[in-house]
């Protein structure tokens, strides 16, 4: 058995994907690591605002409050998930399952194709996959799924690069191309795309 196959579980007729927890735990102590360096800077700012009342506290009350908001927030929640240590992702014969996600289920009928998303360098070239990319028939109705404080990601997805779904592949143990392979052996038979 190989170190990788405690991420990947096959049953009852489907693939259960797991994060890598050494990762999601790096990361999550990172995020968390960067969201009290804005809690320090937000408590700092309150004292100088107190004594001096100069505009940098404010800056540095703002600045804080950001960091705490981008970096602390998310952190936390990829710690607690890092605990539980449930599926990232459930493929099966109807279709794409992101429990963590307020999207829920894709089914196949929704799914146009499935390709990878490459980062490029401003330079040329590119760094290799990021992301598997799921280009749906219905953008909206996809992004309507999730609560209105959310959305804002998704349409900045379908802007950027054509979809609001992606997955990303920097804590799951696949690579960008055994995610296709998987994707297409799910995928019923009718539906599988011509490549």
């Amino acid at each position: 058995m190989r170190a990788r196959d405690r991420y990947l579980v096959r049953q009852d007729g489907r693939l259960l994907v797991y994060a890598r927890r050494w990762r999601q735990v790096g990361l999550a102590a990172f995020l968390c690591y960067v969201g009290v360096i804005g809690l320090l800077l937000v408590g700092a700012s309150v004292q100088d605002l107190a004594v001096s009342q100069s505009p940098d506290a404010l800056w540095g009350l703002v600045l804080g409050g950001l960091l705490v908001w981008l970096f602390g927030k998310p952190g936390v929640a990829l710690g607690r998930r890092a605990v539980r240590n449930e599926p990232v992702l459930i493929i099966d014969r109807a279709g794409v399952v992101f429990p963590r996600s307020p999207l829920g289920r894709l089914s196949w009928q929704e799914i146009v194709d499935y390709r990878t998303s490459r980062l490029t360098r401003l330079t040329g070239g590119t760094l290799g996959s990021i992301a598997v990319r799921l280009r749906v028939s219905e953008p909206r109705a996809v992004i309507a799924r999730a609560p209105e404080s959310r959305r804002w990601r998704y349409r900045a997805a379908t802007a950027l690069v054509g979809s609001p779904v992606l997955i990303p592949l920097t804590l799951l143990p696949l690579d960008a191309t055994e995610l296709v392979d998987e994707l297409d052996h799910y995928r019923p038979r009718v539906q599988r795309m011509r490549r």
